[in-house]
């Protein structure tokens, strides 16, 4: 199987093998260099990542995380149930714009948790943007929170892959952090 031009991928920190985004679908590079393809969904997979030891893969699709086994190609979803302009797993637009935070969900060393974002963009504002799509020139409504106007709800959670459950992280109200 060859994938012409990709031009990103995620390697595993303990693995010789990675996860190539293409056409939507996710195909996955093991240490022999053979690849396989690991999803076909009408769906794309957004921002998928290898846990360290290359095993299990999470991404978001639909704004909801999901987590799929390599070998046995089993896909879970993690979150569900968010209503629209609620996503779980993905930055919002100033994180992404002003402090370069491309990603909304992190994996833990041992494979075992993700900490992720859940951003509520339901009272910023809808602006038309000019966009492209097919290489085409075409407007597009984005949320996109103007100077003086309301910003998006962010909150950050554990999600422990054996309960499926979601530890909330608050802040410690000092400006210090997370707790």
């Amino acid at each position: 199987l060859a994938i012409g031009n990709a031009r990103s991928f995620d390697a595993a920190r303990r693995a010789s093998v990675m996860v190539i985004p293409f056409g939507g679908d996710l195909f996955y590079r093991d240490a022999a260099g053979e690849i396989a393809q690991l999803t076909d969904s009408q769906d794309p997979e957004i921002d998928p990542k290898l846990c360290d030891d290359g095993t299990m893969v999470a991404f978001v699709r639909k704004g909801e995380l999901a987590v799929l086994d390599v070998k046995t190609k089993k896909e879970t979803a993690l979150t569900h149930g968010a209503p629209e302009g609620v996503t779980r797993g993905l930055s919002d637009f100033i994180a992404q714009e002003e402090f370069d935070e491309e990603s909304g969900f992190w994996w833990s060393p041992g494979c075992d948790k993700i900490a992720y974002l859940e951003v509520d963009e339901r009272g910023v504002e809808t602006v038309p943007v000019m966009g492209y799509r097919d290489s085409r020139p075409d407007w597009m409504q984005q949320r996109y929170p103007r100077a003086g106007s309301k910003n998006p709800e962010v909150r950050a959670g554990i999600l422990d892959l054996k309960t499926k459950k979601t530890t909330g992280l608050t802040s410690n109200g000092s400006g210090g952090g997370l707790t």
